[in-house]
């Protein structure tokens, strides 16, 4: 991977980077937007930059892992839940090790994360056994991404009951 990385520095000038907006709350149309990015220098949640063809890498570690000297291993304990975290959220997820992890009754398990930070919105899903995934990366801060989650499970999992 050669563009993913831990941004430390706000003022820092990352190529290719979508620019994050939100509606002007003035904009009877909602036509008009401002920019809303961050000043922070924080490294942690909101630090990892990364482009959708690096994150088809990380995604690919569920399939197919290839990290560290027994990737099985580590894959496993990606998805492993916490015990001090056990079913930490109000779905019955249980957290591990940045992402959440529940079992469904009829698609098994699945790992999962959503982040927001400034107008970026995004959700990370998989479900392993189904061997399906996706990812919904937005610049905009009023994008639905519950909506077009739901969606995107009720067209492709609906399709497959």
């Amino acid at each position: 991977m050669r563009r993913s990385f831990i941004s430390d520095n706000a003022d820092e000038v990352i190529p290719d980077r979508a620019t994050a907006y939100s509606p002007l709350e003035k904009s009877p149309d909602g036509s008009a937007f401002e920019r809303s990015e961050t000043n922070l220098d924080w490294v942690g949640a909101n630090a990892l930059v990364t482009s959708l063809n690096e994150f088809l890498l990380w995604d690919e570690q569920f399939r197919k892992p290839t990290i560290g000297p027994d990737p099985q291993a580590f894959r496993d304990l990606l998805v492993s839940r916490q015990a001090d975290l056990e079913n930490d959220k109000p779905d019955g997820a249980g957290y591990a090790f940045g992402l959440y992890v529940k079992d469904n009754d009829t698609y098994g398990p699945s790992v999962y994360h959503r982040g927001s930070w400034a107008a970026y919105r995004s959700i990370y899903k998989r479900y392993l056994r189904e061997d399906f995934a996706y990812f919904i990366f937005c610049n905009r801060s009023d994008v639905d991404r519950e909506q077009i989650s739901q969606a995107i499970e009720d067209i492709y999992l609906g399709s497959r009951s």
